[in-house]
């Protein structure tokens, strides 16, 4: 009788431990939530002066300063494209302004809101990165979304220093980006980058003061010509393979013909 009894017991004892184990294994764990999907987006527009692109939760608006306002050159109507995640959905935005086309809206004003961004832009406090993929002048954050605003984004552009318009691409993303080239590990064809402000030749800086600007791909301007300095059989090849990238960044609006100039004579030396 005594060993039936420790038998059961024993019997028992494993049956618990085994149901201890399971529930243990297969409870969900939230000591390590998922990860947040990453926020994307990117926005292509027509800009001819100062304008900033104001972000906050689904909603987004421009506020104009200079020259003629966001697609409204020469009394024309192009939409603002506004691209959603990387399942590129995207939606084509006529912003309205206080004067209906073909006026130009040559004073300052702001426009009416698209409220139609989904994924909205993340309330945590992560700061967001921006990438311009097209355009001759400057684009740059200059408010992050801090609970302090009410977790509000500004973008400005800046067309001032150029004559008519030209049309603007940028993406903003808080993915992954370890060489902080602004472009997101996932779509970076260079992950270790050469960040030096200025385009240089081998370690010899352009006297030009050529800015070294990150294309889309994540390959800065000297990552492509440090490529083109390893293949090359002499110097002739060389200076054709810059100018080559020279075409595809001027036909991109990433620099200027002065600048390519620049560029083929730097490389030339």
């Amino acid at each position: 009788m005594r060993q039936c009894i420790d038998g059961l017991q024993a019997r028992m004892f494993h049956i618990v431990w085994a149901v201890v184990l399971t529930l243990a294994f297969s409870a969900p764990s939230h000591a390590h939530p998922p990860a947040a999907e990453p926020f994307v987006l990117e926005v292509e527009a027509l800009i001819d002066g100062r304008e900033q692109l104001i972000i906050r939760g689904n909603q987004l608006q421009w506020h104009h300063f200079d020259f003629a306002a966001v697609g409204r050159f020469f009394g024309g109507n192009a939409p603002t494209l506004v691209v959603m995640g990387d399942d590129l959905g995207q939606v084509e935005w006529f912003p309205t302004w206080s004067e209906p086309v073909p006026d130009e809206i040559r004073f300052e004003d702001t426009s009416s809101v698209l409220e139609q961004l989904n994924p909205p832009l993340p309330m945590d406090g992560r700061p967001l990165r921006l990438q311009k993929l097209f355009g001759r002048g400057d684009v740059r954050i200059i408010q992050q979304p801090t609970e302090a605003n009410a977790y509000t984004l500004i973008v400005e552009f800046d067309d001032n220093p150029y004559p008519g318009p030209r049309y603007y691409g940028l993406r903003l993303t808080n993915a992954p980006d370890r060489d902080g080239d602004g472009v997101a590990d996932e779509r970076d064809h260079c992950p270790n980058s050469d960040l030096r402000p200025g385009v240089a030749i081998g370690e010899r800086v352009c006297p030009s003061n050529l800015p070294n600007r990150v294309p889309a791909d994540g390959c800065t301007f000297n990552d492509r010509i440090a490529l083109c300095a390893k293949r090359p059989r002499n110097s002739g090849e060389f200076v054709m393979c810059v100018d080559d990238w020279g075409k595809k960044w001027k036909y991109a609006s990433l620099i200027t013909s002065q600048e390519r100039s620049d560029l083929n004579r730097c490389a030339a030396h």
